[in-house]
């Protein structure tokens, strides 16, 4: 099993700057536009934000929420807190992420 850890981002494009680096394409526009996803939220708490994904451009958007980590080998990548477009509304992801914050004493 490989251990998990994060680092600690202001923002958004410092996450996004970090993983191009990486050379980790997840933000990139081909990816995004692949999963028809955009990112919803700033960051929150250093390592936490919301996106939105649509299966199809006609179907409405459903809401993920995401968390950054590092890997003990020195590699980045995202995982999915939620399972994937749980949400109906951004506001209930926020709602669903404080609550996650809170029992992990995050």
């Amino acid at each position: 099993m490989t251990e998990k850890g994060f680092d600690s981002f202001t923002s958004i494009p410092a996450v996004k700057a970090a993983f191009s680096s990486a050379g980790n394409p997840w933000f990139s526009p081909g990816a995004m536009r692949f999963f028809n996803s955009t990112i919803e939220s700033s960051l929150i708490g250093g390592r936490y934000f919301i996106t939105s994904e649509r299966m199809e451009k006609r179907e409405p958007k459903l809401f993920t929420i995401r968390k950054v980590v590092r890997n003990s080998d020195g590699s980045i990548e995202i995982e999915t807190i939620s399972e994937f477009q749980e949400f109906k509304t951004e506001d209930l992801a926020r709602k669903a992420l404080k609550v996650y914050r809170e029992s992990n004493n995050d």
